[in-house]
């Protein structure tokens, strides 16, 4: 059955009734920002409003008028430059009526250089001179490059006063012999690169370089200190090299050197006044040309030493000497020719050969010998006991015709040893004869 309202508020009082219709989170932005904003507004002095804020205003603002900042004007202070360059937004200090201005820049490429630290001083004497050698090299060697990155920013960095290297070295000794090997000790100041020139054509970019001259003269040594502030140089022309003895030996021959065999040493050594042999077994002298005799078979090496007039030394060797053993023997010919003038008793001397004496050839020492020669018939007409006296060829003072003569040897050698020789030897006459 269809109730009765009296009125409308009756209607959707019991129309409605059981729901419930809550906002939106839209709705609900909109009605706070008007109830907080007619709240700042208000007189309550329980919420932070309008009136709050204009006092903290004025407070702020007063404390300002009060304690004023620095001034950023440079007066007898130092101002530090970092010349360092990167790929990202950089502050660049540019100087413009005496003070320092910031500006923003943005940079193209990644290149670092030295800090330096410049007063306001330097500036007034950089603007006084306007020389371009006080501009740091790196910026110098690269000004167009940089001047199209920086524009007129390049030419303040220029007006940088920078002191030049002041370049210095030690050089322990300026004289010696070749090789003459030099130490350099550097005391430069105020420099980033080297240069050395030896007064040879040689050259080096060490701090501390080391070098040996081969061939004697004078020569200049250079520094060129390279710097920010500029290039310097330092010059030392006192270094003198001598000539050094230039020794040169050798054994008179190539054969085996034997046990108490005399040799000469060929000494072709130049530029020498003094020297010093040493043989190897023990002996040394002092001789131009010495003579030298091996006692005991062995290897040795002979060492020559010289020096000049300067002091200066050379030493040359020669290695592996080798003396052999002596060993004892006795050879005798096979035939020989008297002279016709008459008997000369056979008496020879040395090691020589004597076409004109039948007689042995002998090494080593001989203690004992006997010789015997006969004619095919068995008389016996030639005898000795002296191997220094061999046969010349006559009996009882006649010259014997040509032919065969059997002959014995018999002896004995230092240390005791035997020998026994039998053979024949041949008269044989030429035409002449």
């Amino acid at each position: 059955m269809k109730k009765d309202y009296k009125n409308i508020e009756d209607l959707f009082s019991n129309s409605l009734n059981g729901y419930k219709i809550e906002p939106s989170k839209e709705v609900w932005k909109k009605i706070n920002f008007k109830l907080n904003f007619k709240e700042f507004f208000s007189t309550d002095f329980r919420t932070f409003n309008i009136y709050y804020l204009t006092v903290l205003t004025g407070l702020i603002t007063s404390l300002v008028f009060l304690f004023p900042g620095e001034k950023q004007i440079i007066k007898n202070k130092p101002i530090t430059y970092v010349n360092t360059i990167t790929s990202e937004n950089q502050n660049i200090p540019i100087l413009e009526n005496n003070k320092v201005k910031i500006i923003n820049k943005k940079k193209k490429v990644a290149i670092s250089y030295p800090t330096e630290v410049y007063t306001q001083n330097d500036f007034k004497i950089a603007k006084r001179k306007q020389d371009s050698e006080v501009l740091p090299l790196p910026l110098k060697n690269n000004l167009k490059e940089f001047s199209s990155i920086y524009g007129d920013s390049i030419n303040q960095i220029g007006l940088i006063s920078v002191l030049p290297p002041k370049p210095k070295f030690i050089l322990e000794s300026k004289a010696g012999c070749a090789p003459f090997e030099i130490k350099l000790k550097n005391q430069t100041e105020m420099a980033q690169y080297y240069e050395w020139s030896f007064g040879d054509g040689s050259k080096s970019s060490k701090i501390n370089p080391t070098y040996s001259y081969q061939y004697p003269g004078v020569y200049s040594i250079r520094l060129k200190a390279i710097g920010i502030g500029g290039i310097a140089y330092c010059i030392i022309d006192s270094v003198i090299v001598f000539d050094g003895p230039k020794n040169k030996i050798s054994l008179p021959y190539q054969s085996e050197i034997l046990e108490g065999e005399r040799i000469i040493i060929q000494n072709e050594t130049q530029n020498t006044t003094k020297y010093e042999w040493d043989f190897g077994d023990g002996t040394f002298s002092t001789l131009k040309k010495p003579e030298h005799i091996y006692q005991t078979s062995g290897k040795y090496s002979i060492v020559l030493k010289s020096w000049t007039e300067k002091n200066c030394m050379d030493s040359v060797k020669i290695a592996n000497v080798n003396v052999s053993r002596l060993e004892s023997k006795i050879v005798f010919p096979n035939a020989f020719c008297p002279i016709p003038e008459g008997s000369s008793d056979g008496k020879y001397s040395g090691k020589e050969v004597h076409n004109d004496i039948f007689h042995p050839l002998v090494n080593g020492g001989i203690t004992e010998y006997h010789i015997k020669i006969y004619t095919k018939e068995g008389a016996l007409i030639f005898e000795s006991n002296d191997v220094q006296i061999g046969w010349d060829g006559y009996y009882q003072k006649q010259r014997m015709p040509q032919g065969v003569y059997p002959f014995v040897v018999t002896g004995k050698f230092e240390g005791g040893k035997s020998f026994l020789k039998k053979g024949n030897v041949t008269i044989i006459y030429n035409q002449y004869n």
